[in-house]
């Protein structure tokens, strides 16, 4: 009974965390820009310039009593068209996610199209069918822009309703191709602009790298040469002072301290060069996650963190990219947070977001080429499922700080 009870309260819960999700990325699901930016004064003139002259139109017929498809005063069929048209507009109009935006326009544009029977309404439907693109694919947006005016003209008894219907038909699908277009564009645009970010991590990384190798280069050849002949000074004038001789044992001294003490700056100098010698994680992810709107992605490296490893910075390179390319994919958020840290024996790298709720993740070829990676420097990568999700990857202190 109680493994019974287990099983339906895990059910019950599996299927809460599946609404809440559902929810989330409804109202959390970020804009695609595949139009002019809401709010700005070009689009909402724009809009007005269409919605006025329609609701005009629509009004004054309703007041002369035509194209009501039901029977209905005046004064409330004014108050219910301008109020579904004021729906329509504000949707528009207002910065949300194309789904959500979806979810006012649909409802009002059937309403108006089930109590008004005139073609002029389908006017609207041309605005509704270019933010059709961010949600579905063109074979459907193709469908719903011939079948929306077809429908309607076929429960409408107008005069040359079958030609009105190929017109906005026609209409519908020269918004579509342009609306396609545009997304597309900017889709390709915003992968340019990612292209640049990682080739700028890249390149600050492969900076940092060839400056360590020319410090470590600068340290041997400091090592090598100085170091052996002044070790090879050091014993002569030792053996010198113990056999004893013509020479001035006080100057003999001198010299010793002297090369002693020559010897120890060439120590420090080549100490300095190789302390010097780790990569800035911090300069080449910064370079990655600037400019990135969409996921924002904050970042947050302990100063307590080393990485002398080129190995090491480019997987923790790879990995930020994989985390946010993968985040856009699959999750809908709209922050990602980016941290590394260590303790005593580990390195800790992690992403995570503020996504919907996860059940369960099928990892893609991007997951599974990061474990391997991780896996081939003796790191481990966690993945956690929850309110969104969080990558970890663990590597040996020994490894990072390793040359």
């Amino acid at each position: 009974m109680d493994v019974l009870q287990r099983g339906q309260q895990g059910r019950g819960q599996q299927g809460r965390g599946w609404r809440q999700g559902w929810l989330q990325r409804i109202w959390q699901q970020p804009d695609m820009p595949n139009r002019a930016a809401p709010e700005s004064p070009g689009h909402i003139l724009l809009l007005l310039l269409v919605c006025v002259p329609v609701l005009w139109y629509t009004l004054s017929q309703i007041w002369i009593g035509q194209d009501l498809r039901f029977a209905m005063a005046p004064i409330p069929a004014t108050v219910l068209v301008c109020g579904l048209t004021l729906v329509f507009a504000y949707a528009n109009a207002t910065a949300m996610p194309p789904l959500r935006r979806l979810m006012f326009q649909v409802p009002a544009m059937l309403a108006l199209m089930l109590l008004v029977a005139n073609g002029v309404v389908l006017i609207l439907s041309i605005i509704l069918i270019t933010n059709l693109p961010s949600v579905m694919t063109l074979r459907r947006c193709i469908a719903v822009a011939i079948a929306l005016p077809m429908l309607y003209v076929a429960c409408t008894d107008l005069e040359y309703r079958w030609t009105n219907g190929v017109l906005y038909s026609a209409y519908n699908l020269f918004a579509l191709r342009l609306s396609w277009a545009n997304l597309k564009e900017s889709q390709a645009n915003e992968a340019n602009r990612q292209l640049l970010r990682e080739l700028g991590a890249t390149q600050t990384l492969l900076a940092d790298t060839a400056k360590r190798d020319e410090r470590l280069r600068i340290s041997r050849d400091l090592h090598d040469i100085m170091g052996h002949r002044l070790t090879a000074l050091n014993l002569q004038l030792e053996l010198m002072r113990q056999l004893g001789g013509q020479p001035d044992p006080v100057q003999l001294d001198k010299a010793k301290t002297l090369a002693e003490d020559l010897m120890a700056d060439v120590r420090r100098a080549v100490s300095d060069i190789r302390s010097l010698s780790g990569l800035d994680l911090s300069q080449s992810l910064s370079a990655l996650v600037d400019d990135c709107d969409k996921p924002r992605v904050s970042l947050a490296i302990d100063d307590k963190v080393r990485c002398a490893n080129a190995a090491v910075a480019e997987l923790l390179l790879r990995a930020t990219q994989e985390a946010i390319t993968n985040i856009r994919r699959h999750s809908q958020v709209s922050e990602c947070r980016v941290k590394i840290w260590r303790d005593h024996a580990f390195v800790y790298w992690q992403a995570s977001d503020n996504g919907a709720m996860i059940n369960t993740l099928e990892p893609g070829n991007g997951l599974k080429g990061m474990r391997e990676r991780v896996e081939a420097l003796d790191g481990e990568l966690d993945i956690a499922c929850g309110l969104g999700l969080t990558l970890t990857i663990s590597l040996p202190l020994t490894l990072v700080e390793g040359a």
